[in-house]
Formats: structure tokens, C-alpha cells, sequence
């Protein structure tokens, strides 16, 4: 799936494997990749809690952490990682920050004197006018903060 983002003019693309491209139009009509993730997507079937609202486990929020790390082994360009996700009609963002400094431990086998902080939104309901909007607010905000990493410098 792919859409062209009218406020920078880049195109983003979702891939198979839960990931996010975003390209930019060069001179001689090429799309070039401005960002290879901006965010990673974990999307479900569904996550129920007791309640009967969406809830994330310790499972899947132990397996989008171990995505966040590896992913963070990988990619020197920023501490911090963005997880999109969803479940049916839910949608919440989540940004791990991985230290350069965990990422060293890891690397040296070295005791881990370092913690991987997590912040998250809480979830939004899509069939409500203010939780679309809260969604894509945080889209937009991911886009720009990913276009102003990748633009070179004003003069």
C-alpha cells in the first residue's frame, strides 16, 4: 500500500514486512528513499482484555520490544524507535529509546547498567471521529520528524 504525503510531497509505503519507506521525487522523475523506517507496524487480529477493550500483552509488547532492539542493533541514526499498533479498530504508538549505551552492553556482553525507556499513547478507537484524529495526528508528527532528520541543513 502506498499514498503521496501532501504536506512534503514524499510517498510512503507499507511493505509485507511491517515496515514503512518513505521516497522523495528527484530530478529526472526517480523516487529516492528519504527514510527506510520512520516506524515499524505490528498489526493483530485482536487484543481483548478483560474489559473488552484492546490491551497489549506482555507478549506482544516483549515481542515489539525485542523488534525495537534489533532494530535499534542495526540503525545508528537515532535512539529511538517507533512502533505503530494495531489491532481491528484500535491504534496506539509506541517509542522505545534505546541508548547508544545499551546497545554497547548488548555488543560487550558487559553488565546491563542501562534501561530501555517506553512511552506510549494510549489506544485510539478509529470508529470515533476524535481517535482517527489523534491517529493520524501522531502519523503526521512521525512524518515530520522523520522528513526534518533527513532534510540537509538550511543554509
Amino acid at each position: 500500500m502506498s499514498g503521496q504525503i501532501l504536506a512534503t510531497g514524499a510517498w510512503a509505503r507499507a511493505t509485507t514486512d511491517g515496515e514503512l519507506v518513505m521516497r522523495e521525487l528527484q530530478d529526472g522523475g526517480r523516487y529516492k528513499p528519504i527514510s527506510h523506517r520512520p516506524a515499524l507496524l505490528e498489526a493483530k487480529n485482536h487484543l481483548r482484555g478483560s474489559d473488552g477493550k484492546a490491551q497489549l500483552t506482555d507478549d506482544v509488547l516483549s515481542q515489539m520490544t525485542c523488534e525495537a532492539v534489533a532494530y535499534r542493533l542495526t540503525s545508528k541514526d537515532s535512539d529511538s524507535v517507533f512502533v505503530i499498533a494495531a489491532a481491528r479498530r484500535y491504534m496506539r504508538f509506541l517509542q522505545f529509546t534505546v541508548p547508544e549505551s545499551y546497545v554497547t552492553s548488548l555488543e560487550t556482553s558487559e553488565q546491563m547498567k542501562y534501561l530501555i525507556e517506553l512511552r506510549a499513547t494510549p489506544w485510539f478507537d478509529l470508529r470515533s471521529p476524535s481517535g482517527r484524529k489523534n491517529a493520524i495526528g501522531n502519523i503526521v508528527a512521525l512524518v515530520r520528524r522523520q522528513t526534518q532528520a533527513t532534510s540537509p541543513p538550511s543554509q
